[in-house]
């Protein structure tokens, strides 16, 4: 099972109103920081400003 949330969507069962996203901008790259060479297709470098980020710069 993939789970492609990553923090930045809530779960079915969570309400919309109360859910913060998880800043996943600083989130390590299983590939280049950790040598995980399984992961070349999960690398996370050069992605834009996560949701949370996104949102905490527009207010």
């Amino acid at each position: 099972m993939e789970c492609s949330r990553e923090g930045e969507e809530p779960w079915p069962d969570e309400f919309q109103a109360g859910f913060v996203p998880r800043h996943t901008c600083q989130d390590k790259c299983l590939y280049h920081d950790h040598e995980v060479l399984d992961a070349i297709l999960q690398c996370t470098c050069g992605r834009p400003p996560c949701r949370a980020c996104a949102i905490a710069g527009a207010s």
